[in-house]
């Protein structure tokens, strides 16, 4: 039985190294995974990309200035490359601090994820330690008691074996964790290791971009320099064009004074003759203004004449346009209608005894036919109605009895009406 458990003691010490050195083992990995992890960041952040571009950002700096260079402008030249020169500073500073800050986020993100599973493996640890300790004073104090007392033996021994089972699924149990965690680890170092790849193709696209904008601004100052080229070419031409106007004038200045008295007599010749052509401008103005007055006040006479309230004509063309509507006016063409206007006696009635009529009406002309008058009313291209115009009757006696009743209503004093008078009224009117 004692060699027994010396057997389980040293089985139980060889399990409890072998536990230690694995943990051990653990830790130096996860330190240098950790490391690998922070060389890969800092050698893709910041160090390698930066080499580059100072690289091709001083190549091209060369080129540039040797451009200028043959184009003639050394000082544009000289400023060009103490732009570009702070501005790859500027840039150079500004991914080595997004760098930094990258490497601090991941250093913060790292031991805020890692601080708590750190913690929980260490009290585990320790708690299995203090297990392990406490199980081995026990077996230490059951061997003693099993050599002072070896009638309990067989139960003792029965207990450490049952102990010892407790101790193996528990070191099971720790180990699988172990392996997890293990497991877990290595997953997240490829997980960072494809951060770190996209962190670097993310600065690779913005280093293509910052080149593009370069060359950009690269062609915009070229195409400033040739514009100052043109116009100082232009400036030149002008300075040219100027002296030899200033050589002009000056031998303009040196002429005799015959002959600016001769220009001067010919300058006041004219000034005489705009002034005299002026006058007479603006005297044709007001007799043309005055006979547009004129025309204007003859036209209001005459619209007063035509638009006399008290002309039958006109009481007619009011009536007719009272009493019709404008569906009627939709629904007509060119059409007559016919309407008595006339009494037995040959007179126009009153306005009361006409009779109102339904139809529309397409003109506005006036024709007698026997004891009728024919109304037709056309219309413009907006959809009104025209003014009334006479229209060729077909009997012409009829017609210059018409027009005569109406002159004899209008003005009482005409008695009688001369027919060749009547006649070229009627032409009048058609016209």
């Amino acid at each position: 039985m004692g060699t027994e458990q010396d057997r389980g003691a040293g089985s139980e010490s060889s399990e409890l190294e072998k536990l230690e050195l694995e943990r051990s083992k653990l830790q130096v990995e996860v330190t240098t995974l950790k490391n690998k992890l922070e060389m890969q960041q800092r050698h893709a952040g910041g160090l390698g990309a930066a080499i580059l571009e100072e690289r091709l950002e001083a190549q091209q700096r060369r080129i540039a200035t040797l451009e200028l260079a043959k184009k003639g402008n050394l000082v544009v030249a000289e400023e060009l490359d103490k732009l570009k020169e702070s501005n790859s500073t500027l840039h150079k500073a500004n991914l080595r601090l997004e760098s930094e800050n990258l490497e601090l986020r991941l250093d913060h993100e790292r031991s805020r994820t890692d601080t708590p599973r750190l913690r929980e493996q260490i009290q585990h640890l320790e708690k299995y330690v203090t297990l392990l300790q406490t199980e081995n004073s026990h077996q230490k104090k059951s061997s003693s008691l099993d050599e002072d007392t070896p009638s309990d033996v067989p139960t003792k021994g029965k207990k450490s074996s049952s102990e010892l089972e407790k101790t193996i699924v528990v070191l099971k149990r720790v180990v699988e964790k172990l392996q997890s965690e293990n497991k877990r680890l290595r997953e997240g170092k490829k997980a960072d290791h494809s951060n770190t790849k996209e962190s670097v193709e993310k600065l690779r696209v913005e280093l293509l971009s910052l080149r593009v904008e370069r060359k950009k601004l690269e062609d915009r100052y070229l195409e400033g320099v040739q514009t100052t080229t043109q116009l100082e070419a232009e400036l030149v031409t002008s300075r040219k064009h100027i002296k030899a106007l200033e050589d002009r004038l000056q031998a303009v200045r040196g002429t005799s004074t015959e002959q600016r008295d001769s220009d001067t007599q010919e300058l006041l010749l004219v000034r005489t003759q705009l002034i005299h052509k002026s006058q007479l401008l603006e005297k044709v103005k007001s007799l043309l203004k005055r006979a547009a007055m004129k025309e204007k006040t003859l036209q209001e006479q005459e619209k007063e004449i035509l638009v006399n309230p008290n002309c039958p004509v006109r009481v007619m063309v009011d009536y007719i346009r009272s009493v019709m509507n404008e569906s009627n006016l939709n629904q007509v063409t060119n059409t007559d209608f016919e309407i008595d206007l006339c009494d037995e006696n040959g007179s126009l009635k009153n306005l009361q005894e006409i009779p109102p009529w339904t139809n529309g009406i397409d003109a506005n002309l006036f024709t007698p036919r026997l004891t009728y008058i024919v109304v037709v009313f056309e219309r413009d291209e907006e959809g009104g109605l025209v003014k009334p115009m006479p229209l060729v009757a077909r009997s012409s006696r009829q017609y210059n009895d018409l027009i005569a009743k109406i002159r004899r209503q209008l003005n009482p004093s005409v008695k009688k009406i001369n027919k060749n008078e009547s006649k070229q009224n009627k032409v009048d009117d058609d016209v």
